[in-house]
């Protein structure tokens, strides 16, 4: 579930419109708040709170310069993370208390009596092969 949850905090933090425009014009330089929401043609109470999600997920870092911050992204933890959430190993974790034969369990209850005789054929090639899957499996 931690694992789970890193993912989730990863792509929310990236799941809005305006993040995503931060995060492209962090990519070329730093800028401060009132930047970023003058260019964006936002409250900076808006873009603070966007950047907090960022900084929150660890994509981008802020330093103090006389009375502003200046932000920036890190992209080495961009790449990390994306590298390491997007992870075959990863992936494949994410589905495992999922049940993968569940739809060949639905197609094969569409299209059997309770008594599991075969009701019809379908003609739709996946749900004809989850069927044939039942058959051979009844031999």
């Amino acid at each position: 579930m931690k694992d789970d949850q890193a993912i989730l905090d990863f792509v929310k933090a990236l799941a809005d419109a305006n993040r995503l425009k931060i995060v492209g014009l962090l990519a070329q330089r730093q800028y401060s708040g009132e930047e970023l929401a003058a260019l964006l043609d936002l409250k900076p109470s808006t873009v603070s709170h966007h950047l907090s999600k960022l900084v929150k997920a660890g994509l981008v870092s802020a330093r103090a310069e006389g009375y502003y911050n200046l932000y920036e992204l890190d992209r080495i933890a961009l790449e990390g993370q994306s590298r390491r959430i997007f992870s075959s190993e990863q992936m494949t974790a994410v589905t495992l208390n999922l049940d993968l034969d569940a739809y060949d369990c639905k197609v094969v209850g569409d299209f059997t009596h309770p008594d599991g005789s075969l009701k019809e054929i379908p003609a739709q090639h996946k749900k004809l092969e989850a069927v044939l899957g039942y058959v051979v499996k009844a031999f």
